[in-house]
């Protein structure tokens, strides 16, 4: 997996558009718009929101 984008990669996209689904059931719950290695970073926490989303679906339905 990719750790970030090389410095060209940066120049040439300025911003991009990113999702997270949940796992479960496929469903987008995040929209992001990111710079540079924004989503790296993001990714780091994605098991924690991904866990946090699971519950609150289990909740609601």
């Amino acid at each position: 997996m990719m750790e970030c984008f090389s410095p060209e990669t940066i120049d040439h996209l300025k911003y991009y558009v990113y999702t997270y689904a949940d796992p479960t059931n496929h469903e987008i719950f995040y929209i992001g718009k990111g710079i540079g290695n924004r989503i790296f970073a993001h990714e780091k926490m994605l098991p924690r929101i991904v866990m946090k989303v699971i519950k609150l679906n289990a909740l609601t339905n």
